[in-house]
Order: structure tokens, then C-alpha cells, then sequence
């Protein structure tokens, strides 16, 4: 059900307990096991946005668990789906308000429907990144699957944080064009730009030297004096 949609891509869900009590049964791999996925159990933010689908579990009653869907949101959008272990009215309306895509009974889970609303969710996020783009960009010998969330020189896999992964497909997306720094932080950050030259700037530096042959002499990634950067066609 879940690996038709990737087709034959193998997708990883991460799976993040915060204060989670042995009233949460832990039935999440009992109820994926039918399916070919990646599970992951992640305790921070920067290893769940490496995901394909966030699963966040908790006893219901911590805010822990929100300040968690807060962070993820603001640098990702990646379906979240929170499985508190006492479920009531205001916790659902709490979660659905910070981001969160679905809300299910985390003591009471029905394989069948889970799979469902992974499966649907996972379709969703997927048509919307892939609906006006090719899975793969390639530019010279840097490639960027957009499916998997991975980037490769050379053909060897370049790992780079969330942000600086979103910069780099922003730029490849964006290929031959200026883009400005407010406009990279605007789309990657998911916030409005302030005085953001700086962090773009060191975000820049880093994936500069993961994929440039020489980070001091940059054929990819290009500064544009008093604007931003723009992404150099390099050919092969």
C-alpha cells in the first residue's frame, strides 16, 4: 500500500517519543510491517526532517510534544502525524493549529487505518513535490533526488543538514536565475527575512565545500554582489 506510492523507492517514516508512557502501546512497527519501509526513531528535530513522514508520540498531556511539532514546522513540511496516548478535543485542536497533518488515538491503533492515512498522507505530500518536477535534478555532476532527499557528486553521497539541502534544491530548481537571500531564507526557513544575510551566507560556505571541486573558486554556486546567488549551468 505504502511502497506502490514510491515506486519502489523504499520511504522512511521517523518515529519521535517525547515523555511517551507504557499506556502507548507500541504496535507502530506490528502495523508497517506488511509494507517495505524505513523506520526510524529519531529524538531531535534535525534527524526527523530527513524523513519522508513524521510520526510524534506522547502521553497527551506534555507540551513537550508541540514545542517538538513547533520546530519541525518551521523548517520543514513534511506530513506529521501525532499519536498522543490520551486523546481529547483541545489536544487535537492544539496539534492540528501548530501543524500537524492528522491526529489519531496512539492507544487505540487499527493497522488497516493507519497504513490508510500514512499511505494518503504520503501520496499527498508526494504529488505536491513532484507535480511540475522531475524526481532527479542534475546540474554538472551534482545530482539531487527530490524524492529521497539526497544529493550526490560524483555519484557518492554528499550529506548535508536539512537547511542546507533545501538551499541547494532551491538553487537547482532555480538553475541559470538569481536568487536573492531573503528569497532563500523566505522559501528554506519558512519565515519572513531579517537581516538574514549572514546565516545565508554561512549556510552558503558549507555547501560550497561539500560540492565545489574548489570552495574558494566556486563554478556552481555563484555570489551576485548585492543580491544573492545564482546556480551556474556546469557542464559534465
Amino acid at each position: 500500500m505504502i511502497t506502490d506510492i514510491f515506486h519502489g523507492a523504499t520511504p522512511i517514516i521517523s518515529i519521535t517519543d517525547i515523555r511517551r508512557t507504557a499506556e502507548i502501546p507500541d504496535k507502530l512497527e506490528e502495523a508497517l510491517t506488511r509494507d517495505t519501509v524505513t523506520l526510524r526513531r529519531t529524538s531531535s528535530v534535525s534527524e526527523s526532517v530527513r524523513a519522508h513522514l513524521a510520526i510524534i508520540r506522547d502521553d497527551g498531556l506534555e507540551n513537550a510534544a508541540f514545542e517538538f511539532l513547533g520546530k519541525l514546522r518551521d523548517i520543514s513540511d513534511i506530513p506529521v502525524i501525532m499519536l498522543p496516548g490520551k486523546l481529547d478535543e483541545m489536544y487535537t485542536l492544539m496539534a492540528l493549529s501548530k501543524g500537524a497533518d492528522m491526529v489519531m488515538d496512539g492507544s487505540d491503533i487499527h493497522t488497516f487505518e493507519l497504513r490508510a492515512r500514512i499511505a494518503a498522507l504520503l501520496r499527498r505530500s508526494l504529488d505536491t513535490r513532484l507535480n511540475s518536477n522531475s524526481r532527479l535534478i542534475s546540474n554538472g555532476v551534482v545530482s539531487v533526488d527530490r524524492l529521497e532527499r539526497e544529493v550526490y557528486a560524483n555519484g557518492s553521497r554528499i550529506r548535508l543538514t536539512a537547511i542546507e539541502y533545501g538551499i541547494l534544491e532551491f538553487l537547482m530548481q532555480n538553475c541559470g536565475n538569481v536568487c536573492s537571500s531573503e528569497d532563500i531564507y523566505r522559501t528554506v526557513w519558512h519565515e519572513q527575512p531579517f537581516s538574514v544575510k549572514k546565516t545565508v551566507v554561512e549556510h552558503i560556505r558549507r555547501i560550497r565545500s561539500k560540492i565545489e571541486p574548489d570552495p574558494h573558486n566556486p563554478i556552481y554556486i555563484r555570489s551576485v554582489s548585492g543580491i544573492g546567488y545564482r546556480m551556474e549551468r556546469v557542464a559534465v
